[in-house]
């Protein structure tokens, strides 16, 4: 488990890339960087990549073979050496007791939801990072390989959580911000100019903490805000004092996404004559845990309140290979310029009369095209023929209809007519046919149609209108209807 980093190093190729100038001339110089080899080192990977995965399932095998060895008075077995422990631990009773591995300062404290009397734990502890070749990837150690047993099967998610305390005896290194908030109004800058705020760049699902430094005998007023900066009144009433006693911002975040916020300080004295200089530090302490698929740490686990860089408490709801870890939030000096407007109520008659002109010209237009609508439908002077009307009809009828001016008024799909009248009845006829690029019985549409029967008709008395409903307007709306006898001229 020691790292080898040699092992992942790239060699160049034995054979050159460029032996000479591929293009002759005085004025191109053709030359390329020679290749460096890295297939050796995917091999090297892969091969550490399985050696990892083999250490945890020969964790867990040694721990299923220390409960099989269990009295019946016995309820743990473990395996010390110096850089790796094994413990098995059986779960009796009422209730489920914390478990706590000394040497590599190791405190679990298993999840409620397992059942009293049914469950086992399987523990082991590393001192050494098994996915060390993870190099963009710092992992301080122990490493915890953590899996639960309950009524023969493994239980890895849980609705209430375990709680994992790691010990580590160095930190990762933390970045320690200096800063300096203006003194106090001195009847030359405003509130707002006194407000230093800093941006934090927040990782989703993460709690971080804030945490100042070199502080002395100052106060300073602190406020965190999501995504906005505060205003002078909102920060006066909420802001919360951060003193040599009492240092420490926790910030708690449930979003899922990625976010910032606003940290926003003042001097706490109203009287301060002088500029007040301290140091800040903004870091996430969580749990992170091994995504064997994706090759890389991924968080796991918030952590309490009460976690520290080098004492760190993870609340878990997944059981897997975890690690404690200390990361930086990004953050910086935000710097605003405050202007400001005051509004006042000007009349301004040449918006006035080009809003009115513009809708004096819109309500002409409208009413043009409605004029010019409802004209052409009233022009029309063609008369259409029925094509299925046979030659010895002899009893000519004149038709006017109407279609509708709403949308989709008119229509794709074959209209049928057919008249009763008191002496005689005529056949059905399609108007529409044939119509190869719908113009009859369109929207906002006048047609006239001519339809001859055998016998005259008399008194009309009912008229069937039905169409077969294709195309892609198969809906009509015929507004109206008008039957001219040409025999008695009504």
């Amino acid at each position: 488990l020691d790292p080898n980093l040699e092992l992942l190093e790239t060699r160049d190729i034995p054979d050159p890339t460029t032996i000479v100038p591929l293009l002759d001339f005085p004025s191109v110089n053709e030359s390329y960087p020679d290749y460096r080899d890295d297939e050796n080192v995917s091999r090297a990977v892969f091969k550490l990549e399985s050696y990892a995965d083999n250490l945890v399932n020969l964790c867990f095998l040694t721990a299923r073979i220390l409960l099989e060895t269990l009295l019946p008075h016995q309820h743990n077995e473990k395996i010390v050496n110096r850089q790796f422990i094994v413990v098995a631990y059986k779960i009796s009773g009422k209730h489920v007791p914390s478990i706590k591995v000394v040497p590599h300062k190791l405190h679990l404290r298993p999840s409620d939801d397992l059942p009293p009397g049914e469950a086992d734990t399987l523990l082991c502890s590393s001192m050494k990072n098994p996915h060390w070749w993870r190099e963009d990837e710092k992992i301080i150690p122990p490493v915890c390989i953590l899996k639960f047993h309950a009524r023969g099967r493994v239980v890895s998610r849980f609705s209430r959580p375990f709680s994992l305390t790691i010990t580590r005896n160095e930190s990762e290194s933390i970045v320690s911000i200096s800063a300096v908030v203006p003194k106090t109004y001195d009847g030359t800058n405003e509130d707002f100019e006194r407000m230093t705020v800093y941006r934090i760049d927040v990782f989703k699902g993460q709690d971080y903490f804030v945490e100042f430094d070199e502080l002395g005998s100052n106060k300073l007023k602190v406020y965190v805000t999501k995504f906005y900066k505060p205003t002078v009144e909102e920060f006066v009433d909420k802001s919360s004092e951060i003193n040599a006693n009492s240092s420490k911002l926790f910030i708690e975040v449930d979003e899922d996404y990625d976010r910032w916020d606003y940290l926003t300080i003042t001097p706490f004295d109203n009287t301060a004559s002088v500029d007040t200089k301290f140091a800040f530090k903004v870091y996430t302490i969580a749990c992170h845990s091994w995504n064997s698929n994706k090759r890389k740490w991924e968080f796991s686990c918030d952590s309490t309140n009460t976690s520290n860089v080098t004492t760190i408490e993870c609340l878990c709801y997944k059981s897997s290979v975890l690690s404690a870890r200390v990361t930086n939030n990004a953050v910086r000096l935000e710097r605003s310029v405050y202007t400001e407007h005051k509004l006042e109520i000007q009349a301004c008659y040449v918006i006035f009369f080009a809003v009115l002109i513009v809708w004096i010209a819109y309500c002409a237009l409208l009413l043009y095209i409605l004029m010019s609508r409802k004209g052409k439908a009233e022009s029309y002077e063609e008369v259409y023929f029925l094509s299925d009307v046979p030659s010895y009809c002899k009893f000519g009828y004149l038709m006017v209809i109407k279609t509708g001016d709403k949308r989709n008024a008119g229509t794709t799909s074959n209209i049928v007519i057919k008249i009763y009248g008191s002496r005689a009845d005529s056949k059905e006829h399609v108007l529409n046919y044939p119509d190869p690029y719908k113009l009859l019985l369109q929207r906002n549409s006048e047609n006239w149609f001519f339809l001859a029967t055998e016998r005259h008709l008399g008194d009309i008395e009912k008229i069937e209108m039905w169409f077969d409903s294709v195309g892609c307007k198969p809906s009509w709306h015929c507004m109206e209807l008008e039957i001219l006898d040409l025999q008695t001229s009504t």
